[in-house]
């Protein structure tokens, strides 16, 4: 592993502000944007509302959403749940789009030996809308999400509920520290300086909700993109406290097939602190996992 030198500022709060002020495009956004501003100083002050702390004899219970338009990924996706450690769980899956079969998603969440239900959504539906959909099946106190193309360790969601649990924070997610560039055959990690703009820096599919407080403050956006900002943004205005956990136990994986992401490789490998070659999951705390990631139809390479 070599480590590169340490890049320029680039992004701070003016630049916060000044992307959330473009959102505004009614006079009822002028409010909302005043509201996130007050959650914003709230939080740089160390303030935020947050759950009241509760001792439990029981761990919570967790609903998996996770929204999916690539059957091609469906098995890559179902093994990550079943490698999660966290009990009670069940699995929401949104299945966006056509092309799935029957058959084979059975046969995938035969495979679990948790809760599985199935939703289908119509393809004209957006991203916020298929979530929208899970989360109305879902049972669970806690809502997390989950992508379908990245990697996640059996103790991910374990370390989610016990940030949550000890914080009282409102919505809790990870940074999304390490990544694997698919295309480069790299393993590279960001956002290990100390920087307190990292603090509204998550990954959406590690937030993690009280499925009471996604529906108090209108649930997800109905948006095709950023909906994971959104859902910060909007607890950060409603005066809630976020609170964003190491990226232990979660890999980014970049393959360039359908992101809502859809920035280059390069792009990353220029935000880098560290690179290492190789498919290297240990980095992040992954033990578990030695085959890198291996799609019908698309293979990223394995070292």
């Amino acid at each position: 592993m070599q480590q590169k030198p340490r890049r320029p500022f680039r992004w701070g709060y003016a630049d916060m502000v000044m992307h959330r002020a473009k959102r505004i495009r009614r006079p009822r956004d002028v409010w909302w944007f005043l509201r996130w501003l007050r959650g914003v100083a709230r939080l740089r002050l160390g303030g935020g509302s947050t759950a009241p702390l509760e001792v439990r004899s029981h761990p919570p219970s967790v609903s998996i959403t996770m929204a999916t338009n690539r059957p091609d990924f469906l098995a890559w996706a179902v093994e990550n749940v079943r490698r999660q450690h966290h009990r009670p769980l069940e699995l929401v899956l949104a299945l966006h789009g056509e092309g799935f079969d029957d058959g084979k998603v059975k046969a995938e969440l035969a495979r679990l030996a948790i809760p599985a239900k199935v939703v289908h959504v119509d393809v004209a539906a957006n991203l916020g809308e298929a979530l929208t959909a899970a989360t109305a099946e879902a049972t669970g106190e806690l809502i997390t999400k989950m992508d379908d193309d990245d990697l996640y360790g059996s103790e991910h969601i374990s370390h989610l509920v016990s940030a949550w649990r000890k914080t009282g924070a409102r919505l809790v997610g990870k940074l999304p520290e390490w990544s694997y560039l698919c295309g480069h055959n790299v393993s590279i990690s960001r956002y290990t300086g100390t920087d307190a703009r990292h603090r509204y820096r998550m990954s959406g599919g590690t937030m993690m909700i009280r499925r009471a407080d996604l529906a108090r403050i209108g649930g997800w956006r109905s948006v095709p993109r950023r909906v994971d900002t959104w859902l910060m943004d909007d607890v950060i205005a409603s005066g809630g406290m976020v609170h964003r956990a190491t990226g232990r136990g979660y890999v980014v994986i970049r393959h360039g097939q359908g992101h809502t992401n859809d920035r280059d490789e390069k792009h990353y490998l220029g935000l880098a602190d560290y690179v290492a070659d190789g498919w290297r999951p240990s980095l992040a705390g992954i033990l578990e996992v030695d085959d890198a990631p291996s799609f019908p139809g698309f293979e990223c390479p394995n070292s």
